[in-house]
């Protein structure tokens, strides 16, 4: 054989040496970690306590399934490959593109070098081989990266296990025993359970430390000198620490009687155990010493059970619900650890149905919501009913997550009629209960009594003259903001809370003082706003009562007038009998109509109509006795008469309801022009103080500083008129307060009221009066406000409003410091104005004049359009007043060359023109709700279709209620924070600010 191809031949065959030892190598690698993996799993099945056949049966399957794989995959599929030489040749090649396949020619055609003369060239690629062959290493073709990984990963495996050697209750070597049959790893079963006679091992200075599932939230728990009683719940690990009183050789920790745990002793009396809690029961130590072996007293374990969540109703939906108005039912929900989802069940008959409310994504403990879902996006037609239940689960994955519920609430789906009738009923019912409450306060004196005991008796007995109006009030679902009846409502039980409250606070036999003249003024005025806001109620809903007569009366006309004209046309076809039997029929919608005519309160329509009535009735009673007489042709001629005249009596009705139409439409033409006309006033008026500011600014920059800080006081005295309101109206009618706090948070709001007057006055010496006179009473205020958290009690129950109440008066308290600070710097900057501006105030005092005399005149119209509003209360042209009020002072300062002041009382004037229309603007919404409430009293009640129609489904919703969004309904918490910075950093009309800051507060408590 020629020197090259012997050469080439011990080359190959290296390389098949090296293959298989590196697959040998692997697959003992991978052997080994088969092994190691087995055990680890067979000790973590024992440690979590199953049964050592099931841990022998893991460590079989999965340790002979491993030794397969290990010696199968390396082995079977690569060894006998591994040994052909013509295969390690091709290898080559592709190790060494450049050899272009002479070493698997060599190798394949090896056997023509042995014949002479036909191998010159196969010599010569041998020899080409042979010399590439010796710049090529056996590693490069067969490198040892991957027995290599196979060994990292089989040592890696076992430090695994020598770890789980020492943490896990139940090691490798542990496992091993047990499905040896050693004793380390009995059961119970091998062990005499203890008796009460058997002789206990003495266990003490037991330290117990709880590891409590993730899903809790709790961090790890250390309960030192224990006596160890376990309690915890499922899925708890519990790691025990204990000393015995005598040395022992090993030990094992028993839970019941279930299998024994690897217990570690240390120091021949320190014992460290853990388990995990599944279970009550009792847990024990087993100490070994010798052949013997001692249990320790049984200790308890107690499973603390995660309860289900807590839900309850805040507020109880109304039985009956609109099918197009949200459901007024408030929720809140309470867990133990945490709130997986909030559901609410709808259930009519035997079909249940979810509907999700929320599903947070960090499971809070707590959650409270709203309904805020319509009949009809709850899967409820009209008419129908259902059973509502809210249903919150928790987040235990240990026991399952458990379900909590609230009380089950039954409500009806009303359609446009249904809806109709139910708001006619409530708005009589309400009606109803007003009526003894304005009738007392008209009959009896002003003050009612002398003396402080009496005036504190009829305090109490005011407060209960609004009792039936409340429960009239809470049984309708509670007060919604942008409902008519709702706002009058809520004025009517605001203005009867200020007249009690006063009158408590006033004559406070603890705190007895002179009743002088003003306090007895105070109380007439507070006296009359409670009869004017009660009058304006019940005859506002007196009218929407009238209305609804009017349209059933209207309705049931119509209908007199049809059987009439019917009976009129079919008469001459009819016998006597049948005639008569229909005149019958007749009589009985007469009777109807008559009844419904007794509602009304209008004197002169319901003489009218009983006139009608009785017209008709005596022609009836003629018709039925020509038809008794025989005389049919005069029967059929008074049946046309009387079609006629029934005819003419609906025509009346439908004219006098088109002319009152007619009327409000004229009516809110009339007050349309009047607000535009106000809204262009109030332009020009705060045009030329604007003009009047921006000549100031140009005599120099003293006069701008000076701007700026009366600017800084216009905020801060709104604020602070604002806050003092807010902090008396949060005491509600004064239940559960002291008379004295009430009382110094009246006085603190009538001292804030004044500033904001002095301040658009521009009037530095009497603003710094009054913000100074302030301090004292809000700093009363704010101690006897804190006073209320701590004052003993017949119970625990704080007072309602009390946290509003003290913030409010914390900030008033703040802002008279902060105004006090500002005042400083303007007395710094006083001076009397430049001899150019006075001049440039007095030219300016003539335009002023004409803007005073356009007031005037706009006065009055305003005061025409109020009095014809059946909702105008008067408030518009009290403010038109002031305004006159405002512009004559200002027209005097700027004649007076007082710019800074003139400036101020122009500003305040524009203020008022601007209040005077938007108290006429509301008195407007109020008539067209009015409209809209008449509306769905006559037109709900004289639908022509079935409940199930559509009707006005699409109407909007409450504008008073709140949707708030979850924050899961955001993507991102970046999304939620920024909509949340947006909203609160928008601007919205002054009347609707208290619902903004209501809105934003429930969003941050969520």
């Amino acid at each position: 054989m020629p020197p090259a191809l012997s050469t080439i031949r011990e080359f190959l065959d290296g390389l098949v040496r090296r293959e298989r030892t590196l697959l040998a190598a692997q697959a003992g690698a991978q052997l080994l970690g088969a092994g190691c993996l087995a055990l680890i799993v067979a000790s973590a099945w024992l440690s979590m306590g199953w049964r050592p056949a099931e841990a022998a049966w893991i460590l079989g399957g999965l340790g002979a399934g491993g030794a397969v794989l290990a010696l199968v995959f390396p082995l079977a599929m690569r060894w006998q490959a591994s040994g052909q030489t013509l295969q390690q040749a091709r290898r080559v090649e592709a190790h060494a593109p450049e050899l272009e396949h002479r070493l698997v020619t060599v190798v394949g055609r090896a056997d023509l070098l042995a014949v002479e003369g036909r191998a010159v060239l196969l010599e010569r690629a041998a020899a080409r081989v042979q010399t590439k062959l010796g710049e090529i290493a056996a590693v490069d073709i067969h490198p040892s990266t991957t027995s290599l990984r196979a060994w990292a990963m089989a040592v890696a495996l076992l430090l695994i296990t020598g770890l789980a050697q020492l943490v896990f209750p139940q090691g490798p070597l542990q496992a091993v025993a047990v499905l040896g049959g050693q004793p380390a790893g009995e059961t119970v079963g091998d062990v005499p359970p203890p008796t009460e006679a058997a002789e206990r091992a003495v266990v003490g200075d037991i330290v117990l430390r709880y590891v409590f599932p993730a899903y809790t939230g709790i961090d790890p728990v250390e309960i030192p000198n224990s006596d160890g009683t376990i309690h915890a719940p499922a899925g708890t690990t519990v790691q025990i620490r204990a000393r015995t009183a005598t040395p022992f050789e090993s030990a094992a920790l028993q839970v019941n009687d279930g299998t024994l745990l690897s217990a570690d002793l240390l120091s021949d009396r320190d014992l460290y155990a853990e388990l995990v809690i599944r279970e009550p029961g009792v847990w024990r130590f087993w100490l070994m010493a010798s052949e013997e072996r001692i249990p320790s007293k049984d200790f308890n374990l107690v499973v603390e059970e995660d309860g289900a969540p807590v839900v309850t109703l805040e507020s109880g939906a109304s039985p009956a619900v609109p099918y197009d108005r949200p459901v007024p039912l408030g929720w809140n929900v309470r867990d133990d650890f945490g709130i997986e989802r909030v559901v609410v069940e709808v259930t009519q008959g035997d079909q249940t149905r979810e509907v999700e409310l929320r599903a947070p994504p960090n499971t809070p403990r707590e959650l409270r919501g709203a309904l805020r879902l319509t009949p009809r996006e709850l899967g409820l037609q009209p008419g129908e009913s259902a059973k509502l239940k809210v249903v919150a689960y928790d987040n235990d994955l240990a026991g399952g997550n458990k379900r909590g519920e609230s009380a089950e609430v039954e409500i009806t789906s009303l359609g446009p009629r249904g809806r109709g009738r139910r708001l006619a009923q409530q708005t009589e019912a309400l009606r109803d209960a007003m009526i003894p409450v304005l009738a007392a306060y008209l009959v009896e004196a002003v003050p009612p009594a002398e003396t402080v005991s009496r005036m504190r008796a009829w305090a109490g007995e005011a407060r209960l003259r609004y009792e039936p109006v409340r429960d009239l009030v809470e049984a309708g679902g509670g007060l919604q903001e942008g409902a008519l009846q709702d706002d009058l409502l809520k004025d009517v039980l605001e203005s009867g809370a200020r007249l009690i409250r006063f009158a408590i606070t006033t004559w406070d036999p603890a705190a007895p003082r002179r009743i002088t003249a003003g306090d007895l003024q105070r109380f007439a005025d507070l006296h009359g706003e409670a009869i004017v806001s009660l009058e304006k109620a019940i005859y506002i809903f007196d009218s929407l009562m009238v209305s609804a007569v009017m349209a059933d009366i209207a309705r049931a006309s119509e209908g007199l007038a049809s059987e009439a004209q019917e009976l009129a046309s079919r008469a001459p076809d009819m016998e006597a009998a049948e005639l008569l039997a229909r005149l019958d029929k007749l009589a009985r919608t007469m009777a109807e109509l008559a009844q419904k005519t007794s509602k009304l309160n209008d004197g002169s329509l319901q003489e009218y109509l009983n006139g009608r009535l009785d017209d008709t009735k005596n022609l009836m009673d003629q018709i039925r006795k020509a038809v008794s007489e025989g005389r049919m042709d005069d029967a059929r001629e008074m049946l046309a008469q009387l079609a006629e005249q029934v005819q003419q009596m609906a025509e009346g009705i439908n004219d006098r309801m088109a002319a009152g139409q007619s009327g409000e439409d004229q009516l809110g033409e009339a007050a349309q022009q009047a607000m535009d006309e106000l809204k262009q006033l109030e332009q020009d008026q705060r045009a030329l103080a604007d003009e009047l500011e921006q000549k100031r600014q140009e005599m120099g920059q003293e006069f701008s500083e000076q701007l700026e800080l009366w600017n800084q006081l216009d905020a801060l005295a709104k604020e602070g008129a604002e806050r003092g309101r807010l902090a008396v109206e949060a005491t509600g009618d004064g239940r559960g307060w002291r008379a004295e706090s009430v009382r110094r948070l009246e006085i603190l709001n009538e001292r804030t009221g004044g500033i904001e007057d002095a301040v658009r006055a521009r009037d530095l010496d009497r603003t710094g009066e009054r913000v100074r006179e302030a301090v004292r009473p809000a700093e009363s205020a704010r101690r006897t406000v804190l006073m209320e958290r701590t004052r003993s009690r017949m119970d625990d129950r704080l007072p309602d409003g009390l946290d509003a109440a003290e913030g409010h008066a914390g900030r008033v308290r703040e802002v008279l410091g902060e105004m006090l600070a500002v005042l400083d710097q303007l007395e710094d900057r006083q001076q009397r104005d430049d001899p150019r501006m006075q001049q440039a105030a007095q030219d300016m005092a003539a335009q002023q004049q004409e803007l005073q005399e356009r007031q005037q005149q706009l006065q009055k119209d305003v005061q025409s359009v109020e009095r014809a509003l059946p909702t105008g209360d008067g408030q518009a042209t009290e403010a038109m007043q002031r305004a006159g009020e405002a512009m004559e002072r200002a027209g005097g300062s700027l004649e007076g060359g007082e710019a800074m002041a003139g400036e101020g009382h122009q500003r305040e004037a524009a203020e008022r023109i601007s209040e005077a229309r938007q108290r006429l603007e509301q008195q407007m919404q109020q008539m067209q709700q009015m409209q809209q409430a008449r509306g769905e009293m006559q037109g709900e009640q004289q639908g022509d279709g079935n409940e199930g129609e559509d009707g006005d489904a699409q109407a909007d919703r409450d504008p008073g209620s709140i949707d708030i969004p979850a924050p899961e309904d955001f993507q991102t918490p970046e999304e939620y924070r920024r909509a949340l910075l947006e909203g609160m950093s928008g601007d919205v009309p002054e009347e609707y600010r208290a619902m903004k800051q209501q809105y934003f507060e429930e969003l941050v408590r969520q």
